[in-house]
């Protein structure tokens, strides 16, 4: 038998507005409720990172990467190299480098999601 890390439980008692404020709290920061009120107990906020830029470009390169498996596929089932075929991997390549570049070569997407919204501690 597993014995849990965390095992003793912390009861909150809420009206149904706050219960209603809560679960749209949660719901904005994709974390599920025990995580967030954790990291809001013990930190006094919650940090929520938009990774959804990173999450488009991860979306482009495997698109790419996927042209470049098929152009691969193909050389190895033919077995030659054509120089169209050739070029086209190497632009593929190309493309899929200034991809990446645009977005890290400044780290605006880093600097970006270094930003992050928080949920600061509310005093009545």
């Amino acid at each position: 038998m597993v014995k849990r890390e965390r095992y003793i439980e912390c009861k909150l008692r809420l009206n149904p507005k706050e219960v209603k404020e809560l679960k749209k709290r949660v719901d904005q920061s994709g974390k599920s409720r025990q995580q967030f009120l954790l990291e809001l107990a013990l930190n006094g906020e919650v940090n929520n990172y938009d990774y959804s830029e990173l999450m488009q470009l991860r979306q482009e390169v495997n698109a790419i990467g996927r042209n470049v498996n098929q152009i691969v596929r193909y050389i190895h089932e033919t077995g030659t190299v054509e120089p169209e075929a050739f070029e086209m991997l190497r632009q593929e390549i190309k493309e899929m480098n200034k991809v990446i570049m645009t977005e890290f070569k400044e780290g605006n997407l880093l600097k970006e999601n270094a930003n992050y919204e928080s949920t600061p501690n509310q005093k009545d």
